[in-house]
C-alpha cells in the first residue's frame, strides 16, 4: 500500500505513467493488489483500478473534508459501531462524506437520422450524507456524462464528455454515430458531488425502448 503525501507534493498527480512506475518498481512482488490512498481530486484517471500484467492497482479516493478535518482536530479513539444507529453516530463524529451512487433512468434509441444514436437521461437522483446531513438532489444535481464508445472491458478511455448545461438544451438527450459504437460502450453519469454510476450498455440495447439503472 502506498499512502500518497499530498502536502509534500501539491501539484502532482498520480496518472497511469505513476502506476506503470510503481508496477516496474515493485512488480509482482506485491502479489495481485496494491492499494493507493490519495484525495481524490489528484487521481488522473477514472476507473477504479488499473491491472497491470495480473496486479490490480487500486485507486481508494479520500474526500477533502476528511483531510480537512484531520487538519484541524484533535485525534481521539472512536466508539467503534456495533449496530446501525452507532455507525450514524462515528460518521457524524468526524463529518465523514458517506456517498452512494446517484440513480439513473437512461433510455437509448436509433436518431432520427437513423446514422446516429440518442442517450437520453429519464431521471437523476444523487444521494449523499455530507457533513452528517442527507443530501439527496435531482437532475439539478447531474453534473456530467463521459463515454467510452468502445469499451474493452477493461480500461476506461474517454471519447465523449458531455456537461449537464449542454443535455438539459437538449432535453436531457446526447447523440453519437453509430457506427462507432458495434460493441459495449460505457457511461459514467457523474452528480455535482463527484459521484459515479456507471453502465455498460451493448450495442444490441439499442433495440430495448428504456432501462433502469442503480436500483
Amino acid at each position: 500500500m502506498l499512502v500518497f503525501n499530498h502536502l509534500e507534493n501539491p501539484n502532482k498527480l498520480i496518472d497511469e505513467e505513476t502506476i506503470n512506475g510503481i508496477h516496474a518498481a515493485v512488480g509482482k512482488r506485491v502479489g495481485n493488489r496494491f492499494f493507493i490512498v490519495a484525495p481524490r481530486g489528484v487521481f488522473d484517471f477514472q476507473q477504479d483500478y488499473i491491472e497491470l500484467e495480473g496486479v490490480r492497482y487500486f485507486a481508494l479516493r479520500i474526500p477533502y473534508s476528511i483531510i480537512n478535518e484531520l487538519h484541524h482536530r484533535e485525534f481521539t479513539a472512536l466508539k467503534q459501531p456495533n449496530d446501525e444507529t452507532a455507525v450514524n453516530e462515528t460518521v457524524d463524529a468526524v463529518g465523514f462524506d458517506f456517498i452512494q451512487p446517484p440513480l439513473v433512468n437512461w433510455s437509448l434509441r436509433v436518431g432520427e437520422g437513423k446514422d446516429e444514436a440518442c442517450l437520453k437521461i429519464d431521471a437523476f437522483e444523487s444521494r449523499a450524507r455530507l457533513r452528517g446531513k442527507e443530501a439527496r438532489g435531482g437532475m439539478e444535481t447531474f453534473s456530467m456524462l463521459m463515454i467510452d464508445l468502445d469499451y474493452d472491458g477493461k480500461v476506461f478511455c474517454m471519447d465523449e464528455v458531455v456537461y449537464a448545461h449542454e443535455m438539459q438544451s437538449k432535453d436531457w438527450q446526447t447523440f453519437f454515430p453509430r457506427n462507432r459504437f458495434d460493441s459495449n460502450m460505457m457511461t459514467v453519469f457523474i452528480d455535482i458531488y463527484g459521484n459515479e454510476a456507471r453502465e455498460i450498455i451493448s450495442a444490441d440495447s439499442l433495440a430495448l425502448a428504456t432501462r433502469p439503472s442503480g436500483s
